[in-house]
């Protein structure tokens, strides 16, 4: 084996043990960022009315989570709205109430993105690409949140400071304050980047306007 090559299966080796000894240390302290499935065996459990009281500041950063994401839904209509069926009067945006009711018809994220998506293809193209990259970035971020805020949680004695949510094969996962402040910060992330580009989106000017102004005879 080359030397050039030996180097390269140490380093590979080093970086592989050091991460598991993060992942060590990060599990045996109990502060953990991202979830965790729970494999101790028989474990349990239990779901009592106002659960959430139990682990005030978890129900907290729940409820915060929730208001990012209502921030992004209204964040969404407008975007719908400045792509679609508003007008640029006196320096700012009229919303048209039939785009309003429209989109707040739709119930889903997807839905919302996926009819943005074509509004943007058809009156705004320049910004097709950004928009569909930061669609996909904002999923997981979206996916933890659904986890969380539909989650049934349950709580147990074994983590006195933590929640538990079972996923759809019956599996506890543990969530630490650690993990949902890391779920915040990615859907703060996410809405600040979409009232950017919703403002980008309202100054761009659009490809193919409903109602083009006539073309002047020669």
């Amino acid at each position: 084996m080359s030397p050039r090559l030996c180097a390269g299966v140490r380093k590979a080796i080093k970086c592989t043990v050091t991460a598991i000894l993060v992942t060590a240390i990060l599990l045996s302290s109990g502060d953990l960022v991202m979830p965790h499935p729970i494999t101790t065996p028989h474990f349990g459990s239990r779901q009592v009315p106002g659960v959430l009281m139990e682990r005030p500041e978890l129900a907290t950063l729940i409820g915060v989570i929730a208001g990012e994401w209502g921030a992004i839904d209204a964040i969404l209509a407008q975007m719908f709205n400045f792509v679609s069926y508003s007008e640029v009067k006196g320096g700012s945006h009229r919303l048209d109430t039939l785009a309003t009711a429209l989109f707040a018809s739709l119930v889903a994220t997807t839905a919302k993105t996926d009819l943005i998506t074509t509004a943007i293809k058809l009156r705004l193209p320049s910004l097709l690409a950004e928009f569909t990259k930061l669609s996909k970035d904002n999923r997981t971020a979206s996916k933890m949140r659904n986890d969380v805020v539909h989650a049934s949680w349950n709580i147990s004695d074994e983590y006195p400071n933590d929640l538990v949510r079972y996923d759809l094969d019956g599996n506890p996962i543990r969530y630490t304050k650690k993990c949902l402040e890391e779920i915040l910060r990615l859907s703060t992330l996410a809405r600040n980047k979409m009232m950017d580009f919703s403002i980008k989106a309202a100054n761009t000017s659009r490809a193919d306007p409903l109602y083009p102004s006539p073309k002047p005879t020669p």
